[in-house]
Parts: C-alpha cells; structure tokens; sequence
C-alpha cells in the first residue's frame, strides 16, 4: 500500500473509532442522567431515559458504530460525487459557450471568407512539377 492510502485509512479508521466511542460514551451519560437527580424537560414534559441494560447498550453501541461507519464513508463519497457533477456542469457550460461563440463568429465573419480565399489563392506557391528524364 502506498504511504498516502496507508495514512488516509489510518485517519478514517481513527475517525470511526473516535466517534464510536464518543457516541458509546454520550447514550451512556444520557442513561446515568436519568438516576443523578438532573431533570431534563422540553416545553414544560419531563424527558425520561430508558433504562440502558444488557443488550440495548450493545444494540446501541453498534447503532452509534454503524452511523459513524455511514457518515465518515458515505459524506466524502457524495461531497466527491458533487464535486465531479460541478466540474462536469462547468465543463459542459464552458464548451456550450465556446460553441455558441464560435458559431457566431463563424457567421459574423463570413463576408471575410471570400477575401481570405482569393489572397490564398493568390499567394500560394505552385508546385513545379519535376523535370523527368525521357529516354
């Protein structure tokens, strides 16, 4: 592997665990917030945790996991795939304006054309044709 694709792998694989644990660590502050005596309320309703037992912090740590999977994969890959329909979109425009430019130059000039032929024809070199030995 080169060092760039090793480095770049490293840094996402970082991310994902970084983030994971975060998240881990976030569902589990929520589910302690509920037992500390902290109230949380929105609009006036009280916002109870549930209780996180067992399988629902595996559940929830896989869950925390696969988004963060999802979001350091699939973000680059729809940010690069914008990037290239942009440039592509740019590309098409510029060449639809050179097009649109040139066709009308084409025809704005085309009085020229009559000039520019009869000075060809008239400064061209002829070719001699070469001398042969007959026998």
């Amino acid at each position: 592997m080169k060092a760039t694709t090793r480095t770049l792998f490293g840094l996402a694989l970082t991310i994902v665990l970084v983030v994971a644990a975060c998240s881990v660590l976030g569902l589990w502050l929520l589910g302690s917030v509920a037992h500390s005596g902290f109230s949380l309320s929105i609009n006036g309703e009280p916002v109870t945790m549930p209780d996180f037992q067992g399988w629902h912090w595996a559940a929830a740590s896989a869950g925390g996991l696969l988004l963060t999977a999802l979001l350091v994969l699939a973000v680059p890959l729809v940010l690069a795939l914008a990037l290239v329909l942009a440039g592509l979109g740019i590309f098409l425009m510029l060449a639809a304006l050179l097009l649109a430019v040139g066709l009308a130059l084409l025809v704005g000039l085309s009085p020229l054309w009559l000039v520019v032929l009869v000075l060809w024809w008239l400064l061209r070199r002829r070719t001699v044709p070469a001398d042969t030995m007959h026998p």
